[in-house]
């Protein structure tokens, strides 16, 4: 089981990369990135979400794909996407895929502006480019990865998954 999580967690964190390196513009890239957080969690466990959650602010920095000046940010980036996953995936066995999205997504909005705004102290304007962009990224690429999820659901070979673990069909 070990194997089956290294390698699928280093092939979406391969695709993370891939889609940093094309260098999209960030309104492409965010919702791109987020729905790699959640098919993460997904098809492999909160575990790789959060792993893949961490890895893309760095490298997004590391990068210049984020201004130098945002730097402070990046543990609130960080701490936003951890609760992004643990969020969706604590939430989506009762409350549903769509509810346990839009809980994730205010969780990383809340940790993202109180860090920016409370403790980085950033300036509006740069603040405001930061925080709530991130909300959209993490609603829209949260509904992509949720889309991409139930397709690939009704295509794969295996039974399907649930957050990480195969379910029999009368486990529903």
């Amino acid at each position: 089981m070990k194997a089956q999580f290294i390698t699928r967690t280093a092939v979406l964190a391969a695709i993370t990369l891939a889609i940093q390196a094309l260098g999209l513009p960030p309104q492409f890239r965010g919702p791109a990135l987020n729905a790699m957080l959640l098919l993460g969690t997904i098809f492999v466990g909160p575990a790789a979400g959060m792993l893949i959650g961490v890895l893309s602010p760095w490298v997004a920095l590391v990068w210049e794909l984020m201004s130098p000046v945002l730097a402070p940010a990046v543990p609130f980036l960080i701490l936003g996407n951890v609760a992004y996953v643990l969020l969706f995936a604590r939430l989506s066995s009762w409350a549903g895929w769509y509810t346990a999205l839009a809980a994730g997504g205010i969780g990383k909005y809340v940790i993202l502006a109180g860090g920016v705004n409370f403790l980085l102290r950033l300036p509006r304007p740069l603040a405001a480019t930061l925080v709530t962009p991130e909300l959209f990224a993490a609603l829209m690429g949260g509904a992509v990865a949720l889309v991409i999820a139930q397709l690939l659901a009704g295509v794969a070979a295996e039974p399907e998954f649930v957050l990480g673990r195969k379910v029999r069909n009368n486990d529903r």
